[in-house]
C-alpha cells in the first residue's frame, strides 16, 4: 500500500455525490450499539469450499461491511466436535439439529438500523444483478449451495459482564474469543438471541454454564430453549474446518 496526495484539480474532476457529505451531518452518530444482524447458514456438502470463500472474499465486504453504519463482524463455526453439544433434540430452529454450520454476527450503530437497511436492500440487488450472489457467478442459483437457518436483524437489549474486566460491549467482535454459545430463547414477547462469547473452548464450560440452560428457563417461566449452539472463531481468508463440518 503506497501513499500520495491528490491535487486540488484532481479532486474536482471527480464526480461525487453530494449525498455522501449531507448524510453523515444528520442523524445520531454515538460510539454505540444499537442493534446486529445475525446469519446462521447451513452450506451444501459439496459447495462448502466454493461457498466459504464467497463468503469471506466478496460477501462479507461488498454484501454487508463496506456499508454505513456496520463497523464490526466476526464469523464463527461449528465443526462436528461440537456439532453434539446441541440441543434441544427437536428444536424448531435447526433442522436437523447439526445445521447451521456458520454463524455470522454484524454490529449496526445505535439509531441506524433503518439508514443501513435501505444501503443493503440496495448493494445486494446490485451484487445478485452482477451474478454475485453465488460464488459460481450468474444463472447459479444460491441456494443450491447454502440455506438460512436463522438471519434477520436484531434489536440490541443490553448486555451482562463477567466482571470489569471484559471489553465493553462496542469492542465485542474484535476480541479474540475462544469460543461462542449461542442461544434462541421463545419469550413472551418473541424470540430473543443471547450471545455468549467464552475465554474458553466451549466443551470445556459446558457442564458448568450451559448443561442446564433448558431447565433454568423452564424453572423461570419467561421462555423457553428454542435452541443451543457452540461454535468456535473462523480463521478468515481460510478454509479451515471446512473439511470437519460434515
Amino acid at each position: 500500500m503506497s501513499g500520495g496526495s491528490v491535487d486540488e484539480n484532481q479532486r474536482a474532476a471527480v464526480d461525487v455525490d453530494a449525498a455522501y457529505r449531507r448524510l453523515p451531518t444528520v442523524g445520531p452518530h454515538e460510539p454505540s450499539l444499537g442493534s446486529a444482524l445475525i446469519t446462521w447458514v447451513e452450506p451444501m456438502s459439496e459447495h462448502v469450499v466454493g461457498y466459504n470463500r464467497w463468503y469471506e472474499d466478496d460477501h462479507m465486504i461488498t454484501g454487508a461491511m463496506v456499508m454505513p453504519w456496520m463497523f464490526a463482524c466476526r464469523r464463527f463455526v461449528a465443526p462436528r466436535w461440537l456439532q453434539h453439544l446441541r440441543g434441544p433434540v427437536g428444536s424448531r430452529v435447526a433442522q436437523p439439529l447439526e445445521a447451521g454450520k456458520y454463524i455470522g454476527i454484524y454490529s449496526i450503530s445505535a439509531g441506524r438500523l433503518a439508514d443501513h437497511e435501505q444501503w443493503t436492500l440496495g448493494a445486494n440487488c446490485r451484487l445478485h444483478a452482477e451474478g454475485r450472489g453465488s460464488y459460481r457467478g450468474a444463472d447459479h442459483d444460491p441456494l443450491e449451495e447454502r440455506r438460512h437457518v436463522f438471519t434477520g436483524f436484531c434489536d440490541y437489549l443490553g448486555a451482562t459482564y463477567r466482571d470489569d474486566g471484559v471489553p465493553r460491549d462496542v469492542h465485542t467482535l474484535q476480541q479474540p474469543y475462544a469460543g461462542l454459545v449461542v442461544e434462541l430463547i421463545d419469550a413472551v414477547d418473541g424470540l430473543v438471541t443471547v450471545l455468549h462469547f467464552l475465554d474458553v473452548d466451549p466443551p470445556d464450560c459446558r457442564a458448568d454454564h450451559f448443561a442446564a440452560s433448558a431447565d433454568r428457563l423452564d424453572a423461570g417461566g419467561v421462555g423457553a430453549l428454542a435452541i443451543q449452539a457452540a461454535f468456535v472463531p473462523t480463521k478468515h481468508g481460510t478454509d479451515a474446518y471446512s473439511d470437519e463440518l460434515f
